[in-house]
């Protein structure tokens, strides 16, 4: 039996969970048709893609990825599963986005008993090649910017320690949010000389509870993120 396996290896989340989990495979969608063939003592899946625009455009693609995830996890041996989620399976559970996800998330409780499920939000991480804090950052699509949106945050620097607390509480299902945040909050305290974003663009407004982070330890990060 092998040690750990990652799923969705490619991916910023993926990335991250390789460099500190060192896992014996990696899989993504290359390979992924394989996992059957070997028995593992933890997965951990970074999959499908966080990309929310396509999984709407192209809403029976990311749900044929989704159930193909389905088939070989159904047909693999694995004694601890953690499937890194998103909090769209509760806040947007009626896109197809958040709704397939849901999909994964029933998949996982209902076939594994020791299953961990962890819902992420907007991420701050260095590796970031997208959302509000890249744009800003890197001045584009300043237009599509909604300043009257409000987002979670979570620092993906968190992740190594809290899929450790997850497992050894054995806390099945957790989503990690900060306080909510509205984007103007961000762009006066950080770039009060823009002047960005039209209220009728894309309006999203997330309040998931409990939180785990307050506004200033976002602030923090956000200010680290655009040194």
């Amino acid at each position: 039996m092998l040690d750990t396996a990652v799923i969705g290896s490619n991916g910023l989340i993926g990335t991250e969970i390789v460099k500190f989990f060192k896992p014996s495979l990696t899989f993504n969608s290359n390979n992924i048709n394989s996992l059957h063939e070997y028995k593992f003592s933890k997965v951990i899946i970074a999959a499908p893609s966080g990309n929310r625009r396509n999984a709407e455009q192209y809403p029976q693609a990311d749900l044929a990825n989704i159930n193909a995830l389905i088939k070989e996890l159904s047909l693999t041996y694995i004694e601890t599963i953690v499937l890194i989620s998103s909090i769209d399976t509760i806040a947007y559970n009626n896109t197809h986005y958040g709704n397939n996800r849901k999909l994964l998330e029933n998949f996982v409780k209902e076939r594994f008993i020791n299953s961990y499920v962890i819902r992420l939000c907007t991420l701050i991480a260095p590796t970031i090649k997208k959302n509000i804090l890249y744009d800003l950052k890197h001045k584009q699509f300043l237009d599509s910017i909604n300043p009257d949106s409000v987002l979670q945050w979570y620092p993906l620097d968190r992740l190594e320690n809290d899929i450790d607390f997850v497992i050894a509480n054995g806390i099945q299902d957790s989503t990690l949010v900060s306080d909510p945040i509205q984007n103007k909050e961000i762009i006066d305290r950080f770039f009060p000389e823009y002047p960005l974003g039209v209220a009728s663009s894309t309006l999203l407004c997330y309040n998931i509870t409990p939180t785990q982070f307050n506004k200033e330890e976002i602030f923090s990060k956000i200010a680290e993120y655009l040194k």
